[in-house]
């Protein structure tokens, strides 16, 4: 469940980190795309390399900082380093690495940050549940990327529907527990009792798909 939850957030954070750049209109929006993807590739190292006692560890942690101290006294690192570590020794740019270390700081300490820094910061926010609601989430992209661009509620869906659909075409069962982004409701089970709220979600999802193409 853990690995699927990580998997989740990963390619949400990797499509909503490109949507953004590319509506900045940064160059290097496909270097977004794994800066997002990557961000969190520490806690997988550590889960391989602790199995069962990093996964308790996680299961006892109230809040992130308890998590970052925990991991301290553990292993004498947080999973943080661990992503930076192994972005540096895939000789990946500075931003990358930095999007690694920053996330979970407040908005206010990376208004200075790169850019791809900054996106990854926007993205990690909304698809791990602290952005709850679209108004939020444009508030959020226009204090921390000084983004002014109209339909961003739109550009975010789009983005995370992207990965909803990656998700639906591998098969993968992601319990809507894990899912802690609320801009968008989990997959419905194929189980579903209800045809005509699985009929409803099938037409959204064609009206979404084609405002994604339009």
């Amino acid at each position: 469940q853990f690995m699927l939850q990580n998997w989740l957030e990963s390619v949400q954070c990797a499509f909503l980190s490109r949507a953004l750049a590319r509506i900045m209109e940064l160059p290097d929006s496909d270097d977004a795309f794994f800066a997002g993807l990557l961000y969190r590739c520490g806690e997988l190292a550590l889960l391989a390399q602790e199995k069962q006692d990093y996964l308790n560890l996680l299961a006892n942690c109230h809040s992130p900082e308890e998590r970052r101290q925990r991991e301290q006294e553990h292993y004498q690192t947080q999973h943080m380093w661990v992503s930076q570590r192994i972005l540096k020794q895939l000789d990946l740019p500075h931003a990358f690495r930095d999007a690694t270390l920053y996330y979970h700081l407040p908005a206010s300490s990376i208004v200075t940050a790169h850019p791809i820094t900054r996106i990854v910061y926007v993205a990690h926010h909304i698809v791990t549940g602290q952005v709850k609601r679209f108004n939020e989430a444009v508030t959020l992209v226009r204090q921390v990327l000084d983004l002014q661009a109209q339909h961003v509620e739109m550009l975010l869906e789009s983005a995370l529907n992207q990965s909803q659909e990656i998700q639906e075409t591998l098969g993968l069962h992601i319990d809507a527990t894990l899912v802690r982004q609320t801009l968008l409701p989990p997959l419905p089970p194929e189980d579903d009792e209800s045809t005509t709220l699985h009929s409803d979600l099938e037409q959204l999802r064609v009206e979404r798909i084609q405002l994604k193409n339009i």
